[in-house]
């Protein structure tokens, strides 16, 4: 797979006419460490939503999994040229390009799991941000949220 580099100034850019796909920076690196929330509270077999896909690191990281957990997976993201680079990269899995980062364009109650990681905090409000994700979810919601680690106002 090809890798992007980023500036740094480019890195809260990512919007559905950058001309960046995201590899790295503000989707995360594709590791299996980024499993370990689903590992521990996703139910084997359970569907699982990806809300704010990016470029699939969350699959990535589940292909690299020696353990891997069990799911239906299906991703969403708001930036149409990552879904389509998903959907020629992992063909496996469903893709679907999302109209808005504050509404999930999905049924309630229609995924056992719902799962995001780096979107809330680039969301209206937490609380809003909950509700959606609650409102999709029959069973388990999971958000891993950003932590800046510099004085810097990237992320305020």
């Amino acid at each position: 797979m090809e890798q992007t580099t980023i500036n740094p100034e480019e890195l809260w850019l990512n919007t559905p006419d950058s001309p960046t796909l995201f590899r790295g920076g503000s989707n995360g690196p594709a590791h299996p460490s980024q499993l370990y929330a689903i590992k521990k509270y996703h139910k084997s077999g359970d569907t699982f939503l990806d809300y704010g896909c990016g470029s699939a690191t969350t699959v990535e990281a589940w292909m690299k999994d020696p353990n891997p957990p069990s799911w239906y997976y299906g991703g969403v993201d708001i930036i149409p040229k990552n879904i389509a680079w998903c959907k020629e990269n992992f063909p496996a899995f469903d893709f679907e390009v999302n109209k808005s980062i504050h509404k999930i364009d999905q049924p309630d109650q229609s995924w056992d799991t719902v799962y995001s990681r780096h979107v809330v905090d680039h969301m209206e409000s937490f609380e809003k941000a909950m509700d959606e994700h609650k409102r999709v979810a029959k069973k388990l919601v999971i958000v891993i949220l950003w932590v800046g680690f510099s004085n810097g106002d990237e992320h305020e």
